[in-house]
């Protein structure tokens, strides 16, 4: 797993889009505080895809700053982790099918998921297209490893976030300013389109009450 992220750093020319994960990071998920799945052909990994159940209280907090709907003593929020594809199978679907491996596996182990977080870059089109997908919405936009910002992203399994396509804004992934204002306005993100090979935001109005009073 270090070795593809290393790979997928090198390939990206940077950290903009992907930070890889700390050793011992990688090492408490595969040891049984999330789901891991990956593909290897000819023993060579080739994707991985990992979810972190949070547990522990201060991180759920961290993450409820940004999320109103998650209450500090919550047992059930997991946190889609971590995502690496190896740059030839890119566009491959592979993470969707991943994804979808690892969701299962998660449902059978009875920890009973509600809440679903994660934070992308806004600029990832990758990325943020496979967490709509999974019906994540983007709720806000917050600064992350001291320099880069990323959207968080969120899902209520149980009370999904309704969102009005009515009135709907398309705004460039790389105008922070034009997103922290639909942020504000009580707008959340909900799909994607590319124009002119540049990442662009679909927001909508939030239809649940506690996303229209945070933007009010």
């Amino acid at each position: 797993i270090m070795a593809l992220q290393y790979l997928i750093v090198r390939n990206n020319n940077g950290l903009e889009t992907f930070i890889p994960m700390e050793k011992d990071d990688v090492r408490a998920d595969l040891e049984g505080d999330g789901v891991v799945v990956g593909l290897k052909i000819a023993g060579e990994l080739k994707g991985y895809f990992m979810i972190h159940y949070i547990r522990q209280s201060d991180e759920v907090i961290r993450f409820g700053k940004d999320i109103p709907s998650i209450e500090p003593n919550s047992g059930n929020v997991c946190r889609f982790r971590h995502v690496g594809i190896h740059p030839d199978f890119r566009g491959s679907s592979l993470a969707k099918e991943m994804s979808r491996q690892v969701m299962k596996i998660a449902g059978e182990s009875g920890f009973g998921i509600r809440y679903m977080c994660t934070v992308v870059a806004p600029t990832n089109y990758p990325s943020l297209n496979h967490q709509f997908t999974n019906r994540m919405v983007a709720v806000s936009l917050k600064k992350y490893h001291e320099e880069y910002f990323r959207l968080v992203m969120f899902q209520d399994f149980t009370s999904p976030i309704g969102v009005s396509e009515q009135g709907t804004m398309d705004i460039p992934g790389s105008n922070l300013e034009a997103i922290r204002a639909a942020f504000r306005e009580g707008h959340v993100g909900y799909g994607l389109r590319r124009t002119d090979g540049e990442t662009h935001i679909l927001f909508g109005r939030a239809l649940n009450r506690i996303f229209m009073d945070q933007g009010a």
